[in-house]
């Protein structure tokens, strides 16, 4: 039922490409972004390559970070973070207290769980005294900006990936969700794919969510230009939530990879499957 919202990779950046021709689609897109007044999205043009978009609060890099990398670059698209940093932090949003209360990992223990490091855990005094503040004002028990904590993370993990400038200020000026979703949709008309799954609820607040403000916003686009947004579906298990310790992730035994190079989970029976085995280091993967 909702496959209509999603492309297949492959078939997303093929059609991100014909679009990428399409100058009236981008003109019109354009001056759509004008007219609500929050101006045409910092995103990367006219470089060469063709990009697919994780959106979240922080750049970071929990395995589902190096999952969505291997996803974009299965496709033939360039990976690329975006980031609304001024948002308010939530203890009721597991992704947002995963922020100042990381599960990182070097790898599976004997028995198969996770191996814990002894950095892993709280970076603030008191989770629940970050409620309601904009995530980029927290700051770790180091004194530290929770935002360059993550940044410097994802230069560890994957170095070298792109990101895109913080767009608090473009999401601020439209409003709410509900008033920002259907431009920020519009991205994946004609500048990017975005990678995401809205309807892999754990929890009935996601699935408001998907109904009351995505579904809407994408139906929104489609019926205001006639082409539907590129929504490739990201992949999501338990274990994509933790941070990997080090950057030989790829020895963790939390991700392999299938026939077509796109990332599955990893299990015991793919002791051969890992992302160093089958495809050489991840500076391979770089594009």
């Amino acid at each position: 039922m909702h496959d209509v919202f999603y492309t297949d990779v492959f078939a997303a950046r093929a059609e991100l490409e014909q679009r990428r021709q399409d100058v009236r689609l981008k003109q019109e897109v354009e001056q759509w972004w004008q007219s609500l007044g929050c101006g045409i999205p910092e995103l990367p043009q006219d470089d060469g390559h063709l990009y697919a978009l994780l959106a979240r609060q922080v750049a970071t890099a929990r395995y589902e970070d190096i999952v969505f990398k291997f996803v974009a670059e299965a496709g033939g698209l360039a990976p690329l973070w975006g980031s609304y940093t001024g948002d308010k932090f939530s203890v009721h949003s597991a992704y947002k207290k995963s922020l100042v209360d990381p599960f990182i990992i070097d790898g599976r223990g004997r028995s198969g769980g996770p191996r814990r490091v002894c950095e892993s855990g709280r970076l603030v005094t008191n989770i629940e005294a970050c409620a309601g503040r904009p995530i980029n004002s927290l700051r770790s028990k180091k004194g530290q900006s929770i935002v360059e904590w993550h940044l410097a993370r994802q230069d560890l993990i994957l170095p070298g990936v792109a990101r895109t400038p913080d767009m608090t200020t473009w999401f601020q000026k439209i409003g709410r969700a509900k008033q920002y979703y259907a431009p920020y949709l519009a991205m994946a008309l004609f500048n990017c794919v975005i990678v995401e799954d809205f309807h892999d609820w754990d929890d009935c607040k996601e699935e408001k969510f998907a109904k009351e403000v995505f579904e809407p916003a994408f139906q929104q686009v489609e019926q205001t230009f006639g082409v539907k947004p590129l929504i490739v579906r990201l992949p999501w298990w338990e274990e994509m939530a933790w941070y990997p310790a080090n950057s030989n992730w790829e020895d963790h035994k939390i991700i392999a990879l299938d026939g077509r190079g796109l990332p599955i989970r990893w299990q015991p029976e793919q002791e051969t499957a890992t992302p160093a085995q089958q495809y050489g280091q991840v500076e391979s993967f770089i594009l």
